[in-house]
């Protein structure tokens, strides 16, 4: 029994500096963060939303695997909206300089998340 609670305990804590690398964000943290000369990658979500919370896995792993980008998340409930221009939720937005690159509504897959982000660089 001991071992199946350290053994939890420890899997708990992987999957929670696992994915460090995704920083939550308010609406003014947001604007000055996209200012940067550096890709920002955004997730805006909605903490009742399924798709949200099955998208937020895939945006985090693929943080892990692009550290020289910034990776933000954004609640819609909790911060005024941010940008226009997507069909939904979650969404994910690509910003340079302030400009936004790009953006796409849905869930999609690890690959396709990536592909979006390699074709920015």
């Amino acid at each position: 029994m001991k071992l199946k609670i350290i053994s939890f305990i420890t899997a708990m804590l992987f999957s929670i500096t696992a994915y460090a690398d995704v920083q939550q964000v308010t609406t003014e943290a947001f604007r000055n963060i996209i200012k940067q000369d550096n890709i920002t990658v955004v997730e805006v979500y909605t903490s009742w939303c399924g798709y949200c919370k099955l998208y937020s896995p895939t945006f985090e792993k693929v943080s892990n695997t692009n550290t020289n980008i910034t990776f933000l998340k954004i609640d819609v409930t909790k911060n005024q909206w941010v940008f226009n221009g997507t069909g939904g939720y979650p969404s994910t937005a690509i910003f340079r300089n302030g400009k936004m690159l790009t953006s796409f509504a849905g869930a999609i897959s690890q690959n396709q998340l990536q592909a979006y982000i390699d074709h920015q660089q």
